[in-house]
């Protein structure tokens, strides 16, 4: 019994790092200039939509939100109290189809680590 549970958590394990696998943790933020009730990220990375990615406001008024993001190239925007769009004044700008401008996020890819064998070899690289 013990090792079929054994197993089946190991399966599980790799059906859920295979799901993750490149994704990166991505964190954007905003601070208005004034105080806003909502603020939320609508983009490439959500289909546009408007209220699915609510940020949290922190006690000193910032405003952010942490992503799983693949690697890729998104356009987004952020929207204030449902009413006004603003640009991240963090990230780069680029003209859109509808004549108006969006921010650019790009997520890299993680380098894979160098393959170690063993402690020996490990040691051998590091004090050679």
């Amino acid at each position: 019994m013990e090792n079929t549970m054994r197993s089946l958590i190991d399966r599980l394990g790799r059906f859920w790092s295979g799901r993750r696998a490149g994704r990166r943790a991505t964190t954007l933020s905003l601070r208005p200039g004034h105080p806003v009730h909502q603020v939320s990220v609508a983009g490439d990375l959500n289909g546009w939509s408007y209220f699915g990615h609510p940020l949290q406001r922190s006690a000193n008024g910032t405003w952010t939100i942490t992503l799983d993001l693949a690697p890729g190239t998104y356009r987004y925007r952020f929207l204030i109290d449902n009413c006004v769009w603003v640009l991240d004044p963090d990230a780069d700008a680029v003209s859109n189809a509808d004549g108006g401008y969006d921010s650019v996020l790009t997520v890299e890819s993680e380098r894979p680590a160098p393959p170690v064998t063993d402690s020996a070899s490990l040691a051998q690289e590091l004090y050679a």
